[in-house]
């Protein structure tokens, strides 16, 4: 069935891809130099070996996640809890300031306007 546009092996290569782009990555190859494709060899054995390090580098990431998950679902529950309004929480858990990073003159004023208004607090 030689150029039979419905074999897939025929399709492709006439498409562009399979063994009819062989020689022409083979020339492009043969181009080269001895040293130059013994680089590019040691190069990908190189980037495998970065893959393979990759690869348990993000593992071990995942097994970390995992670790931690239950920690990280303990305080989205009690944010949640508070968001809905399920919790009301006491003033000591409210002792960071509203504005990080506000000037002291800033949360000063702010202190005393609170303070004389505090229906609105």
């Amino acid at each position: 069935m030689e150029g039979d546009k419905n074999n897939l092996h025929d399709l492709l290569c006439h498409h562009g891809y399979g063994e009819d782009n062989e020689p022409h990555i083979a020339e492009n190859l043969a181009e080269t130099s001895k040293e130059v494709r013994k680089r590019i060899r040691a190069l990908k054995k190189l980037q495998m070996e970065s893959i393979k390090v990759e690869s348990e580098f993000y593992e071990k990431v995942h097994l970390l996640e995992k670790e931690f998950q239950s920690l990280f679902d303990e305080i989205n529950n009690r944010r949640a809890a508070v968001v809905t309004g399920e919790y009301e929480p006491a003033e000591n858990e409210c002792d960071v300031p509203l504005i990080h990073g506000a000037s002291e003159d800033l949360l000063k004023k702010r202190a005393d306007f609170e303070m004389s208004n505090p229906a609105k607090f």
